[in-house]
């Protein structure tokens, strides 16, 4: 009787009103629901590393290194204008 009267706090928690037909339902529901936390409960789970995904993840990017590709001073070489080894472009704001 005590499960009936944790669904009808749930109905009321959740503001609905069941007709004894669902919540007889709803009963059966949670008690495959509790037979199957209680299943879990049993599971030894000591020495068991952290699950954050359910798939282990690589990265599969390259590493971030440093290089020089291109010469400044040969990339400023196609600039129409350039000044102090930046390009200088017309101004936009007054």
């Amino acid at each position: 009787m005590s499960d009936k009267l944790n669904i009808t706090a749930l109905e009321q928690m959740a503001k609905f009103n069941l007709p004894e037909s669902e919540k007889s339902e709803i009963y059966k529901y949670m008690e495959f629901l509790r037979a199957d936390f209680e299943k879990l409960a049993s599971v030894d789970t000591d020495g068991a590393k952290p699950l954050i995904y359910g798939i282990e993840l690589n990265n599969v990017f390259r590493d971030d290194k440093v290089k020089k590709d291109i010469d400044r001073e040969k990339l400023l070489t196609n600039a129409p204008e350039h000044e102090n080894g930046y390009f200088k472009v017309p101004r936009t704001i007054d």
